[in-house]
């Protein structure tokens, strides 16, 4: 059987935010052999942030989705 997806939902406001952010998604990761996604809310995110997710997402084999909160 194919394990689930864990979705985790997550606003980083400011840089010291986004830090903790990849802290984060280091130790969901670390700490789960499921499929993860995060969704982050965009319009908080610097883009040197949403520039590196891609990146990161690669690297570290986890899926993100970006959503605008109006």
């Amino acid at each position: 059987a194919k394990a689930e997806t864990i979705h985790v939902f997550s606003v980083a406001t400011g840089h010291l935010y986004e830090r903790f952010l990849r802290i984060m998604i280091l130790t969901v990761l670390r700490n789960t052999k499921n499929p993860v996604k995060f969704w982050f809310l965009a319009n908080y995110l610097s883009p040197k942030l949403i520039d590196y997710l891609p990146v990161m997402a690669e690297k570290y084999h986890f899926e993100y989705e970006l959503v605008t909160y109006k």
